[in-house]
């Protein structure tokens, strides 16, 4: 029966009020028996053989009963073959820390309720015991966890687990350190579920230019993640269109939409890469003690670890899979559709990680608002500026990358000129020649679209390009495959170089145009009325400073006849005009023989 317990509670109720002891004591005890322990036997012996003065041999026969409990109960689970059967090691770890949390609450219960003849002494000593059991049993699961819900889970069920022994004063420091000490394989299972995340964003990535016209898409992509400041530079704010309190269904159908379709700097990864980063921290923030002095450290160091390692590995990634300069793979002589679309793909690439670059202090403080404790270390801003710079690598390989396509594109279509190009024509040419037209039709489809290209990166871009058509244009007549050479072949070359000169202009990129005055120069003497110019010295500087006269002799040398099918852009004689070439060519090679 349950006299015992009936016993107590008498004790306390007959008038006389108990101590707070005597209370606690009760309240014990309606515990127990509300679980259906029964203490009655178990009380009544201890009166006997207090009684008989013996009670250190019942104590003796306690402890050696609840060794053999211990035996049966505390057994611990068998994590291998859950690991065999793939199974959730916390099913195992949790009836397993339900059974000790029983024992050793029964046994604390057992103590305060003998009134000091089961000392507690024997009980926490076979806690501590029981405590490095636990440890290595939580290591065990944590080290056979195959994701990190799991480990949450575990987490979850030891932090209930111990603070249920803290209200019975046991101790269970070393049980949670044990658990803290497993946050790197945490972190290391979020990285590898956050790649899968990451490589599915990428992979259904056009990388185009987003454009939204949901006014919901518009507030969820950009608004709630304060993407708002990066407008394509051609687009013009918009806003949601409005509807009063008695609007159709139709109209309010169409306020869901945006009056024109918005466009972005970036793709449609962006947003979910940052909103995948801050995941990453939110979940890691649920393993972590928010309130420890080092929380924000543990945060923002994870975050930049998955920055680094997962969103900008995996950019560079996609960028390694096609590149220009690759053995395996040539561009030139590639379809300009297709190399136009690799540019664009690696220019979208760059701004990406540009702007994934400027957002990086944005999801420090993210995950430095989680924690409980200030950020007294300004340990977020600091760790931005250093990721920051995580993202520097992808976003100069994708400029590369960008500059080689473009480049192999316009030396695609250069080399085509180099050949085609007739240096002794039959007739004077008044149109500009296939390949120009082909490459300024490339140049302005394509490059307009590099707009949303940083200032400095989009001009370098625009010289790189000039400079080196210029350079190749210049080189035409001194190609190996060129042997004869008619000065009426200069007209159609100026009309190349203006329409060149015109494309430059239309940038409105500062003194670009200056890139095509080496070829400029050397056209308009090759054109002009007098080739004996170039020898006055002054007039040579003034006019023809980026004419290298070891270049002009070698052109002047092929130089041949003029045609006598049409003279009218010369205002000298044929013969006169053979006369002043051959002139020009002696006095060059005694310049350029001593070197002026």
């Amino acid at each position: 029966g349950g006299g015992g317990g009936e016993d107590v509670v008498a004790r306390n109720s007959a008038g006389a009020p108990g101590n707070a002891k005597e209370e606690d004591e009760v309240r014990e005890e309606y515990q127990l028996c509300g679980v259906g322990i029964d203490m009655g036997p178990l009380f009544r012996c201890l009166y006997l053989f207090r009684t008989l003065g013996q009670v250190h041999q019942l104590r003796a026969h306690l402890r050696t009963t609840r060794r053999a409990h211990a035996l049966v109960d505390l057994q611990t689970p068998e994590l291998s073959k859950s690991a065999k059967q793939n199974c959730d090691p916390c099913s195992l770890i949790r009836p397993f820390l339900e059974k000790v949390l029983g024992f050793f609450v029964l046994d604390q219960s057992i103590c305060a309720l003998s009134g000091g003849a089961f000392p507690r002494t024997q009980t926490e000593q076979e806690w501590i015991s029981q405590s490095s059991v636990i440890v290595r049993v939580l290591s065990e699961a944590c080290h056979g966890a195959v994701d990190s819900a799991a480990l949450v889970q575990l987490r979850s069920v030891v932090w209930l687990f111990c603070g249920s022994l803290d209200r019975y004063n046991f101790t269970t420091r070393a049980i949670r350190a044990s658990l803290d000490g497993h946050l790197q394989r945490y972190i290391t299972l979020l990285l590898e579920e956050g790649r899968e995340d990451v490589v599915s964003a990428l992979r259904n990535d056009k990388f185009e230019a987003l454009k939204i016209e949901n006014a919901v898409d518009y507030a969820r992509l950009i608004v709630d993640l304060k993407l708002d400041a990066y407008l394509h530079p051609l687009q013009k704010p918009l806003v949601p269109s409005r509807t009063t309190k008695d609007a159709t269904g139709a109209e309010k159908k169409k306020a869901g939409q945006l009056t024109e379709p918005v466009t972005m700097i970036f793709s449609n990864s962006v947003p979910r890469l940052i909103q995948i980063s801050k995941n990453f921290v939110f979940d890691l923030a649920s393993f972590v003690d928010l309130s420890s002095p080092n929380c924000v450290q543990v945060l923002v160091q994870a975050l930049d670890r998955f920055l680094q390692e997962v969103v900008n590995g995996q950019l560079l990634q996609v960028l390694d899979v096609e590149d220009p300069n690759s053995p395996t793979k040539s561009v030139k002589g590639a379809k300009t559709k297709k190399s136009t679309a690799a540019a664009l793909h690696a220019m979208q690439i760059s701004l990406n990680a540009h702007i994934l670059s400027k957002e990086t202090l944005s999801l420090m403080e993210y995950a430095s608002s989680l924690s409980l404790t200030p950020d007294e270390n300004n340990a977020a801003a600091a760790q931005a500026e250093k990721s920051e710079r995580v993202f520097q690598h992808a976003k100069m390989l994708g400029e590369d990358r960008m500059f080689g396509y473009s480049a192999a594109t316009i030396e695609d279509i250069l080399s085509r000129g180099d050949t085609e190009f007739e240096w002794a024509p039959a007739k004077v040419e008044t149109h500009p020649s296939n390949y120009v037209l082909e490459l300024s039709s490339y140049l302005m489809a394509t490059f307009p679209a590099f707009s949303a290209l940083p200032a400095e990166t989009r001009e370098a871009l625009y010289y790189i390009t000039c400079k080196t058509i210029s350079s190749r244009v210049l080189a035409q007549p001194n190609l190996p495959h060129v042997r004869k050479i008619l000065l009426t072949a200069f007209t159609r070359a100026h009309i190349d170089l203006t329409v060149l000169e015109g494309f430059a202009a239309d940038t409105q990129v500062a003194n670009l145009k200056d890139c095509f005055n080496a070829p400029r120069q050397l056209i308009d003497l090759m054109r002009g009325p007098s080739l004996e110019v170039i020898l006055e010295e002054v007039t040579r500087f003034q006019k023809f400073g980026t004419v290298s006269l070891p270049e002009l002799l070698a052109v002047l040398e092929k130089v041949r006849e003029p045609s006598s099918v049409n003279t009218m852009f010369f205002t000298t004689t044929t013969a006169s005009r053979k006369k002043e070439v051959d002139l020009v060519v002696r006095k060059l090679r005694e310049l350029v023989k001593h070197g002026d």
